[in-house]
């Protein structure tokens, strides 16, 4: 019982979009009678396949990524100063 409140919350899987990595996804058919077709919010994918993966990786990917776009960003700027 005590192993199991540990890993309570561990195992938590995230469903994203595989094109932006938002989380935010809408669902689209008939539950239980139609495969779930999914669209997502913000770049506008649409289709049945998505990712699901934990919740602490999804963490560590978008910091990875804004990270990457701080330094993409501050690369760009200077590249124009010059």
């Amino acid at each position: 019982m005590k192993d199991r409140e540990k890993n309570k919350g561990k195992n938590k899987n995230i469903i994203v979009c595989p094109n932006c990595l938002n989380p935010h996804l809408k669902i689209v058919g008939l539950p239980g009678v139609t495969p779930p077709y999914y669209v997502c919010e913000k770049c506008g994918y649409r289709g049945y396949v998505v990712l699901e993966i934990p919740l602490e990786e999804y963490f560590k990917i978008k910091r990875r990524f804004s990270e990457r776009s701080k330094s993409d960003i501050k690369f760009s700027l200077s590249q124009h100063r010059e």
